[in-house]
């Protein structure tokens, strides 16, 4: 299982129920990742998270910090690994950064 985070509920229910967008944008990120998702995993599953679970993601998100910057603690992985079973694949990360066996770098369309 892939776990797929995110802070809007308009992405998880897009992705969980695989439509039901207005948005074009939202529309195509939804169906490229499906898309690669379908024959690379065995489910793929968004979560919403609150706001007091996502502060650090939150505070990133308004302050833009460098994409080498942004990775999960170890720690932080491995208590999300302990909650929710451990990820098989590594969306928006770099070589260096991943805490997975395989990495997907989208901005090259790169599968490692």
């Amino acid at each position: 299982m892939c776990l797929y985070g995110q802070t809007t509920f308009s992405t998880v229910f897009h992705i969980n129920h695989q439509g039901g967008t207005n948005s074009a944008r939202l529309l195509q990120v939804s169906q490229d990742l499906l898309t690669w998702a379908a024959p690379h995993l065995p489910s793929l599953r968004a979560v919403y998270l609150l706001g007091d679970q996502n502060q650090v993601a939150d505070f990133h998100s308004h302050h833009k910090p460098l994409p080498g910057e942004q990775h999960l603690h170890p720690e932080v992985v491995r208590a999300i690994w302990d909650l929710f079973g451990r990820a098989e694949v590594d969306l928006f990360t770099s070589e260096t950064l991943t805490n997975c066996p395989l990495l997907v770098l989208p901005d090259r369309d790169v599968v490692i």
